[in-house]
């Protein structure tokens, strides 16, 4: 890349005409419409083409989501698609001049794959989305795949794995993706459920998965024309070990495993002697992220960590350069390169934070210069957002959880409304530092809001992942009672006022949390969450699961037979009766993984004690609302809920609320 380090920060100081975002004292901002946050005129994904004549990015049109390219050789915008019923929901440049795009219908998770050049031509249908109505399954492509190499050298095609049936086993092809057909290149070795090429596009990897004998293995080959070999064997539910890409020479492995220590590292390897060869990134308490590979210099240039914030570590002194100019000339965001040209001459910079959903910036690396194209979400004033502090408390066992508090701006950090969010997941999952604009939206309404990283979340470690294994209801539950008291201990939150809000998995601890711990909430929302953990797809598909699949559920769910009593007790919809406050409720149809049954049992019990509720069920979503029109109408609902029984300020709503008090659950 040919940077001039020494001249860059002074031509950037020169050229750059964005004026810089300056702290002031912070004032109560008004109540903002739904609109700045979830809906208005927002762009998404952007990414420059391999040779950078074209920026894509996904738009609302219609009120939907849909595929934008700017041809930047002519100054000319095109629209290239025209959705009025699904979003796009995600994009990737196949060539200089063509894109692929994916579609979903319903929220059934069943996507479509569509390519089309850039000036909007020559539109191919590659792989149709499923359509399901009922027990009807209409314009079902059989062919189902993945991508795995979007083959940079060949313009005309990519390199996929068509699954053969619902065996998730599958066989690489070569896809052209202007006619959408596709020649086989050569048949799974054998439970192999993933590929990956080298960086001339040739398979060298493939990643097994034996459930019948309880291993993952991953197979080396050093050449097209090479034998097989066999590299690494480990338990399929032992320690980790992940080939993440070759190097610039195609024969040393990036790995992250998590092989003989508490959290994940990297590390390079030799294939060919079967050995690691250097640690490189390693976090006592972190788990570490991936790589960043420049195919214009031929190398890894870098590496990343989400610790309390998302880091990055340069391995490449141009870029580590590069990296000091911008922060020097964009302070007080963080500064991401999302997206290079093939030679990086241009790199697409996002300028964000946790108040900022961030500006992008194009910098021509031979002229030195730094253009401001456009703010991802015009509607939002920074200085109207508030901070996402990262936070930490201990369990009642003594564990030490993290989590992001955002307090409302303007407002004195004491005696607060709380809402307690858990993520969904839970395993493996975690919330992060950054922009968000639910938090962002109830911020602004003047409540605290803690994200709790409870045991079972991702990133911390695997034990800090086990310690959550068969605990919902019980110690995953605990440490949202303990961040109550936390917060409240801190003198942060009003006891008399928390509330708590989640989806998914979040949504099963909002029920937990209004029926384990009645007297701590004032009110709950559940959204796509599970009321019957038996009822879940992973349980009661079980005795169809091959043994070692059933011993990976039952390690981490429980099993639906032995465990029956732990999974009953710890199901809010056996414990409805013990709800005292009002809860609103929100499905899918659709939902493919928190099935609508669901709520139909839950919402029969809740009718059968007469407890106080309000339910949003719509036909045309799955797990979670992603149609412009549903999601508003999910967050007036949630704004008009929260502000009968949660007020932002004591006496500003005609409310009753009765003193809460912290009650222990089962677990010890």
């Amino acid at each position: 890349m040919p940077l001039a380090p020494s001249r860059l920060l002074a031509a950037f100081l020169l050229l750059l005409a964005a004026p810089l975002l300056r702290a002031a004292d912070p004032a109560v901002p008004p109540v903002l419409p739904l609109d700045v946050f979830f809906g208005g005129n927002s762009i998404s994904r952007p990414a420059l083409s391999p040779t950078g004549r074209y920026l894509a990015w996904l738009q609302p049109a219609n009120n939907r989501l849909n595929l934008v390219v700017l041809d930047r050789q002519l100054g000319r915008k095109l629209r290239l698609t025209d959705m009025k019923e699904e979003n796009v929901v995600n994009f990737e440049w196949a060539g200089p001049d063509r894109l692929f795009f994916y579609q979903q219908y319903k929220g059934q998770e069943s996507f479509g794959t569509y390519a089309v050049n850039a000036d909007g031509t020559q539109l191919t249908v590659l792989q149709q989305a499923t359509q399901r109505e009922g027990d009807q399954i209409e314009n079902g492509d059989t062919r189902a795949y993945g991508v795995i190499d979007r083959l940079p050298d060949d313009p005309r095609h990519i390199l996929i794995e068509v699954i053969r049936g619902s065996s998730g086993l599958g066989d690489p092809h070569l896809l052209d993706i202007y006619t959408g057909k596709s020649r086989k290149l050569m048949n799974n070795l054998g439970k192999i459920r993933s590929w990956m090429t080298d960086h001339r596009g040739v398979i060298r990897l493939a990643i097994a998965n034996d459930e019948k004998e309880e291993f993952a293995a991953v197979f080396y080959r050093a050449a097209e024309d090479a034998p097989w070999t066999e590299i690494e064997r480990f338990p399929s539910d032992g320690p980790t070990w992940s080939p993440l890409g070759f190097d610039g020479d195609n024969q040393t492995l990036w790995v992250r495993s998590n092989r003989g220590r508490a959290t994940e590292a990297l590390y390079t390897y030799d294939p060919g002697a079967k050995k690691i060869l250097r640690e490189v990134l390693a976090d006592p308490v972190y788990d570490a992220g991936g790589i960043i590979y420049s195919r214009h210099l031929g190398k890894v240039i870098g590496v990343t960590i989400d610790r309390e914030r998302p880091e990055t570590r340069w391995l490449d002194d141009s870029y580590r350069q590069l990296a000091r100019d911008i922060d020097g000339v964009l302070p007080g965001t963080h500064n991401s390169i999302i997206s290079r040209t093939e030679d990086e001459s241009l790199v697409l910079i996002r300028a964000w934070s946790d108040r900022d959903p961030g500006t992008l910036y194009l910098l021509d690396t031979r002229k030195l210069e730094l253009k401001r194209l456009a703010r991802l979400n015009d509607q939002v004033s920074p200085a109207q957002m508030a901070a996402m502090t990262p936070v930490q408390f201990p369990a009642r066992d003594g564990l030490t959880i993290h989590a992001y508090l955002t307090l409302p701006t303007g407002r004195a950090p004491k005696g607060l409304p709380l809402i307690i969010n858990p993520h969904g997941g839970p395993y493996g999952i975690r919330d992060s530092w950054g922009f968000n604009p639910e938090i962002q939206f109830l911020a602004n309404h003047g409540y605290a809001v803690l994200q709790v990283n409870y045991r079972g979340s991702g990133g911390y470690g695997v034990a800090f992942e086990e310690a959550g294994y068969r605990q919902w209801g019980l110690r995953m539950q605990d440490d949202l009672t303990d961040a109550v008291r936390w917060a409240v201990g801190e003198g942060t939150a009003d006891a008399r006022r928390v509330a708590i809000y989640g989806a998914s998995y979040g949504g099963y601890a909002a029920l937990a949390g209004l029926t384990m711990t009645p007297d701590l909430y004032v009110c709950g929302i559940n959204y796509v969450g599970v009321a019957d953990i038996p009822r879940l797809g992973l349980l009661e598909s079980f005795g169809r699961y091959e043994a070692p699949f059933k011993r990976y559920v039952a390690r981490r769910w429980g099993h639906p037979t032995l465990d029956a009593a732990q999974l009953k007790a710890t199901s809010p919809i056996n414990l409805v009766e013990k709800i005292r406050v009002p809860l609103l409720m929100a499905y899918g149809r659709y939902d493919p993984r928190v099935t609508y049954d669901q709520y139909i049992v839950l919402e029969s019990e809740l009718k059968k004690h007469g407890k106080s509720y309000k339910n949003i069920t719509l036909g045309n979503e799955g797990h979670g609302f992603n149609k412009y029109e549903n999601r508003i109408g999910f967050y007036r609902e949630m704004e008009a809920f929260f502000a009968e029984h949660l007020p932002s300020d004591v006496g500003g709503a005609h409310v009753i609320i009765k003193p809460a008090r912290v009650i222990d659950l089962p677990a010890k």
